[in-house]
């Protein structure tokens, strides 16, 4: 595949529950986004960035025609080009005559879709994707997005002829294929490896067996895939990147596996498991990697000239990863990843305050660091903190919420309810909601007395699967208890604390369910924290259907399951005067 220099639009916010906060209110990290459908739409008008040059010409009315074209062309290998049609196209052809260096070949015509995931995965792609087929006079697929597939012959030259558009590319020498008498490379650990699953991943595969002279394990497509298509669209964008590294090669062997490195970078977290601690640190923006790969192809560009817009594409961008582990109080706890083989000393500023503070990250690691938050002088609690993290003058900012979270009536909620991080997600600055008809919602309050907190969990329509939500009472690394609620009206308390004063009520009905918890007053007392009096900790996840792990707080990394806590500032309650009975004189 080649690259475009199509126009790119974010995907349109969506609305939470009503006792959610609005979309835009920060989570301990970055700003939330839509989980996967705004951002699906937004690959797909940026699908032709993926491996096209710019379009010469609009198709005619109802005319099924090129999208893009390829500015550089791989001999004897897989070329896939986005396709387009006017709106009236109601059938589409299973394949296409392509006319290339004067001797006809066929195109088989696809479509790339979006792909439900069944668990979020550290390496789970932003937009996942499979690869179908569709039969004669069967509508195209929702959400879909045409391709045509050739097969390059070996000695190819002169122009390409397809759907009416007519091009001479810069052809390029054939990519060696790997050699099947080596061992296929082993996989590095469940977080550190890239989905086999997806076609637009495989690539790092194909790069880290040209890095260690393996092979490649084999792309691995779902149920619903065209294998055969799946595969040649894998091979397709794989080979462009070999092609890329090999030109740069040319040039300068160290430049080339430099990057290559960087494209399947990966970390070692000591506090993992022995033999799992590795975990994947790579760039993830597919528009920004096609501007990458375009640029070390681009044949106005010598190789050497090349190896050196490669190398300055890294260097404007942030050379680590961050996010928040755990908000605090006065003090945050951030973790930071350094996928370079230098030692980086990251400068951490509070935007509204002076000082700065030197965090030094080691090589090739994921690190936990504290930082001091700004000294109040006796004004209100901010509702937003900024913290810049710079190397040089690359930066990335974090943006956490007020320190604690007051609770007045009616309620406080419990912020967004989250899914777990992902590389893409960190890389690219987003978190992820669950989808729509399975949100989460939860407000912690003070009713006749006591306090409850209220939860309503959205489920999708004839859904049976295990639905559990958790409260964890405490710090979050040791809670004094932690409360299961399950959707069936059972629940349990998990760590054996007396129960006395203890009440829930969960209500299901078709399309959601609902508990009102009324805590103990001990629970609360010793979930109270040293750093602000009169508050509380108070954490809450949901294993949710289909899969969907969230969080209240600023969730994890998705190999991690620990619940994050929230500061609940109990003390700023007032309970509203009583209302005067009708008709009652006043005193």
């Amino acid at each position: 595949m080649a690259s475009t220099e199509s126009e790119f639009q974010p995907g349109r916010a969506v609305r939470s529950p009503d006792l959610a906060p609005q979309r835009d209110e920060p989570c301990g990290s970055f700003w939330i986004s839509d989980q996967r459908r705004g951002r699906y739409e937004r690959y797909l008008r940026g699908l032709v960035v993926l491996v096209m040059v710019a379009i010469h010409a609009r198709p005619a009315f109802a005319e099924i025609a090129l999208a893009a074209r390829a500015a550089v062309v791989i001999r004897g290998g897989e070329l896939a080009l986005p396709l387009t049609a006017g709106p009236d196209t109601k059938t589409w052809p299973q394949t296409v005559d392509a006319r290339c260096g004067g001797r006809t070949i066929e195109g088989r015509v696809g479509w790339i879709v979006p792909r439900p995931l069944e668990e979020t995965r550290w390496t789970s792609p932003v937009e996942p994707v499979s690869i179908i087929t569709i039969g004669d006079g069967e509508p195209s697929p929702v959400g879909g997005s045409p391709i045509v597939v050739l097969t390059v012959p070996m000695d190819a030259e002169g122009t390409i002829e397809i759907l009416g558009s007519t091009w001479t590319p810069e052809w390029r020498n054939p990519i060696p294929p790997f050699d099947p008498a080596e061992s296929i490379i082993t996989g590095r650990g469940s977080e550190a490896d890239p989905p086999l699953d997806d076609p637009m991943e495989w690539y790092r595969w194909a790069i880290r067996a040209d890095l260690e002279g393996g092979r490649p394990p084999s792309p691995e497509p779902g149920p619903e895939a065209d294998a055969s298509l799946f595969r040649r669209v894998a091979v397709s964008l794989a080979t462009e990147w070999l092609a890329a590294l090999a030109r740069v090669r040319e040039a300068s062997p160290g430049i080339a596996s430099e990057i290559a490195e960087r494209l399947v970078a990966t970390v070692v977290d000591d506090r993992r498991p022995m033999g799992d601690r590795t975990i994947a640190a790579w760039p993830t923006d597919s528009r920004s990697l096609a501007g990458l790969r375009r640029v070390l192809l681009d044949p106005k560009l010598d190789p050497m000239e090349a190896a050196r817009a490669g190398l300055a594409w890294f260097e404007v961008r942030p050379p680590f990863l961050a996010w928040v582990r755990e908000p605090g109080g006065d003090r945050t706890a951030i973790e930071l990843v350094n996928p370079t083989a230098d030692e980086l000393v990251v400068l951490a500023t509070w935007t509204d305050a002076g000082g700065t503070q030197a965090l030094l990250v080691p090589p090739r690691s994921l690190v936990r660091r504290t930082v001091e938050r700004p000294a109040l002088q006796g004004g209100p609690n901010p509702t937003e903190e900024t913290l810049q993290l710079a190397v040089g003058k690359r930066t990335r900012r974090l943006v956490l919420g007020p320190r604690a979270l007051p609770v007045r009536p009616p309620g406080r909620g419990f912020g967004p309810i989250t899914l777990l991080r992902t590389l893409g997600g960190v890389d690219q600055g987003f978190l992820e909601v669950p989808p729509a008809d399975s949100e989460t919602a939860a407000v912690l309050r003070r009713r006749f007395g006591r306090w409850e907190i209220f939860i309503e969990a959205l489920t999708p329509a004839g859904t049976n699967s295990k639905d559990i939500i958790y409260l964890s009472f405490g710090p979050g690394s040791s809670p004094v208890e932690i409360l299961e609620l399950r959707s069936d009206g059972g629940f349990e308390s998990r760590q054996g604390s007396s129960a006395a004063g203890l009440e829930v009520k969960i209500r299901r009905f078709p399309d959601r369910w609902r508990a009102q918890v009324t805590v103990p007053e001990s629970w609360l007392v010793r979930s109270i924290t040293d750093s602000r009096a009169g508050a509380v900790l108070l954490g809450l996840r949901r294993d949710g259907p289909d899969g969907f792990i969230s969080f209240a707080g600023p969730p994890p990394p998705a190999w991690r399951r620990e619940i994050p806590v929230q500061t609940f500032a109990i003390g700023a309650w007032q309970d509203p005067e009583p209302t005067e009975a009708v008709g009652k004189p006043r005193p």
